[in-house]
């Protein structure tokens, strides 16, 4: 039987599978059944804890294994203690913290994978690439990098903060003895620790002290970007996003996102905006050490406007080694913008896309690298706002600020939700400093997600193991789901029926084609093995040789009912032949009646044989095989 789609000249099978043969063998034809063949696998390294850790997994795909995200946990840097005030000869030793050098907690699991079997990284926000040099920097790794040109360079910038404020660390506390195995990593001193700074280390059953890792150095920066810069891994966004909505290529209606969020929103930062306008007409300032970008700029305009509502005349300090090449930047990227925003730039090719280019002009915000700038301490005026790195509370400019305002109940503290506030501020104690914890939006509400996949149709959708509870399957959905856990490997059945797989030259040679008298093409019988190398499927010998068969499994030919019946006769099968000649086609059966019953339809088009007895098929088939060709 010859499947549907066949095509001779072309070399191909539009079948189960696809197979081409390399030229100048084309006029050969493999048949391959590969059936229920799974090319798909994922492996979920980290659920993530956030924004500022987002999920790793690795994903097995095409002979490939692709690691989406590599992030660092900078939330685990609250088991170290931050360098202490000024004057101060220790931090509290009731804070129960680790006095070291921080080193810095890596994906749990991804250090007991192979680099070298790591063919490229996908990374689609900056947060997700703080990771990079660990991996890159081991030379084992060979693979590529996958990023847009907007998260690459914010992730450089990040990196860069990051290095810069390290290093105020290893100032103060010095490079460790022993690299490989810092004296805070001794079983004694993790004894020490509390229970949920314990397992912050540990993990839950101790396994993820080997994820920690001593932080990277700028040379190892300076060669991830170096091939950035050469565009060898740059994916760059969709020019056709430039005009329109991120999502408008899919024609998600904009309902979806709908206004509740927006309007919950920005009803939340009001109340964050009316809460900073008490502090500061109480004498108190404000600290804001909220690391995402995006809100970050929000905030500064809709502070700056309640500043100007209430006539008050605060500086706004933004403090960060990188913070002045970050808002150069955010005015080149309108891709990222809302829509709002998006139409402002069409409309004005000179209008700032932010407003923190005209608070600058009018000397309403002050960028500088550092707290100790001297421009900065002969400007300096209380009370004001600042915007400083690190929401950890452990590092860069908000350690000395909140050893300044720890005990000052006039002042704020705003931290986003998900800080631990307890832990993260257990070296500033006794603390008086008020604290707002806030929620930010950050991608798409839960309950739009099924609204999303009802226009999307997938086939299949992969959850995490705890969102089976929160969303459970629905019945009348057109797609089936999946869970997966985390560093337990999920196999994923594959949906493509079609695959292309190239023939190797030695086993071509060995295929023995017959040509078909009816139609001007060739067939051939071949044992193989398939196997994938670079996303590519090839069709090779079998390792180990096949004992040859002369058992024919294909045949062709038209039958003529009274030859077949003598072949039958031949073999000890008693039958007569019985002709139907008012059907559209003309349709001969033989009824077979000894030794065992049996029927043989024929046509035109199709012979159809009908047996129970297993030796009486085997008959027919010898004679069926003795009338046709085959191979």
């Amino acid at each position: 039987v010859i499947p549907r789609g066949f095509d001779w000249q072309k070399g191909l099978i539009r079948s189960k599978w696809r197979i081409t043969v390399p030229p100048p063998l084309a006029h050969f034809l493999s048949l391959f059944d590969l059936l229920g063949f799974e090319i798909v696998a994922l492996t979920c390294l980290s659920k993530g804890s956030g924004y500022y850790c987002p999920p790793t997994h690795i994903l097995q795909l095409c002979g490939f294994r692709l690691l989406l995200e590599c992030p660092i946990d900078l939330s685990s840097l609250a088991v170290f203690s931050p360098i202490p005030a000024a004057g101060a000869a220790n931090l509290d030793a009731s804070s129960g913290l680790l006095r070291a050098l921080p080193w810095y907690k890596t994906v749990p699991g991804l250090h007991l994978w192979d680099p070298s079997l790591i063919d490229a990284v996908l990374v689609s926000s900056p947060a997700g690439m703080l990771g990079l040099p660990f991996l890159t920097r081991n030379a084992k790794f060979c693979g590529k990098i996958y990023v847009t040109e907007v998260v690459a360079r914010i992730g450089q910038l990040l990196m860069e903060d990051l290095l810069s404020m390290h290093a105020e660390l290893l100032q103060f506390y010095g490079a460790d003895v022993k690299p490989a195995s810092p004296e805070w990593m001794k079983w004694e001193e993790l004894e020490k620790l509390s229970p949920e700074l314990k397992q912050v280390v540990l993990g839950e059953d101790g396994e993820e002290l080997g994820a920690w890792m001593p932080l990277y150095s700028t040379a190892n920066t300076c060669t991830e970007t170096h091939e950035i810069r050469n565009n060898d891994m740059i994916v760059d966004n969709d020019p056709s996003l430039r005009s329109a909505s991120a999502l408008s290529k899919v024609e998600i209606p904009h309902q979806l996102f709908g206004t509740d969020e927006t309007s919950d929103e920005i009803e939340k930062i009001s109340f964050l905006c009316s809460c900073i306008i008490d502090s500061l007409e109480g004498g108190g300032s404000v600290l804001i050490p909220v690391g995402r970008l995006g809100t970050v700029l929000l905030l500064l305009e809709q502070i700056s406007d309640s500043l100007e509502s209430f006539n008050l005349k605060v500086p706004i300090f933004m403090i960060s080694p990188t913070a002045e090449e970050t808002l150069a930047f955010v005015n080149t990227v309108p891709e990222w913008l809302s829509k709002q925003r998006q139409q402002k730039v069409a409309t004005s090719l000179w209008e700032a896309l932010f407003n923190h280019v005209e608070l600058r002009k009018v000397n309403r915000l002050h960028v500088f690298p550092s707290i100790y700038s001297s421009e900065l301490l002969m400007m300096w005026q209380e009370p004001c706002i600042i915007f400083s790195p690190h929401w950890s509370l452990r590092l860069g400019p908000v350690v000395p600020l909140l050893h300044r305002w720890h005990a000052d109940p006039k002042s704020l503290l705003i931290l986003e939700q998900g800080v631990n506030v307890e832990v993260a501020l257990l070296p500033f104690r006794p603390v008086a400093i008020k604290v707002l914890q806030c929620s930010f939006l950050s991608g798409i509400m839960m309950h739009k997600v099924e609204p999303v996949l009802e226009i999307l149709h997938p086939k299949l959708v992969l959850y995490p193991e705890d969102l089976r509870i929160q969303d459970p399957a629905k019945e009348n959905n057109s797609w089936s789901y999946l869970y997966y856990s985390e560093n337990v490997q999920l196999r994923v059945p594959s949906f493509v029926e079609d695959f292309k797989a190239c023939l190797e030259t030695n086993l071509t040679f060995q295929l023995r084609p017959r040509r078909l008298t009816q139609q001007n093409i060739a067939i051939a019988r071949l044992k193989g093995r398939i196997f994938l190398s670079k996303g590519k499927y090839f069709l090779a010998a079998p390792r180990i040789p096949m004992e040859s068969s002369n058992k024919q499994l294909l045949y062709w030919g038209s039958i003529e009912p009274t030859c077949l019946l003598m072949a039958l006769q031949e073999r000890g099968l008693v039958g007569t032949i019985h002709w139907n000649e008012d059907a559209a086609n003309s349709v001969c059966t033989i009824q077979i009646t000894n030794p065992e019953k049996a029927v043989i339809e024929t046509s035109a088009r199709k012979t159809t044989i009908s047996c129970e007895d297993e030796n009486t098929a085997t008959l027919i088939y010898e004679a069926l095989g003795n009338l046709c060709d085959g191979i």
